[in-house]
Order: structure tokens, then sequence, then C-alpha cells
């Protein structure tokens, strides 16, 4: 039985140390964040995989945001059309 597959979106400030500790624990954790190349260069640096969009998570068992406010989270899970959640 493989890692459990986490998506990390929001990889800023308090999002990075969060998805560091996910990482040191085993888990398989995949990032997005909406600055361009932040998810990749902290994936680099954490030992894990980035994704170019949210829809790039739609495997992951869990999803952690670590958003500024709600209407952020609305408008990166549920874009009509787009729906990252099921």
């Amino acid at each position: 039985m493989g890692a459990t597959r986490v998506g990390f979106i929001g990889v800023g400030t308090m999002g990075r140390p969060m998805a560091a500790n996910l990482v040191r624990k085993g888990f398989d954790v995949r990032l997005h964040d909406a600055m361009p190349g932040r998810a990749a260069q902290v994936a680099a640096e954490l030992g894990c995989t980035a994704a170019a969009a949210p829809e790039d998570l739609a495997d992951r068992e869990f999803i952690i945001t670590m958003l500024p406010d709600g209407k952020v989270v609305q408008q990166v899970l549920l874009r009509e059309g787009e729906a990252l959640l099921a």
C-alpha cells in the first residue's frame, strides 16, 4: 500500500511549512499555488511534486487548502465547469 496522496493548495507563508510537515511524515504531496512558479519551486525544495492547475489534484485522497478566505476557496475549488470537488 502506497503513501496517502494529499493535494495542497496555497504554499505561501503558512502553507509551505504545513506542506513540509506532510512530506516529512511520508505523505505523497502534490502542491498547487496561484502564483506562477511557486508550487514548482517549493516542491523542488521539499522533494514532492507540483500541479499546474487545481484539476491536477483530482486523484488525491485529500485536498488541503491554505488560502486567504472563503471567497478564494470557492474560486479555486468551484470554478464553473471545472469544479475540483465531485
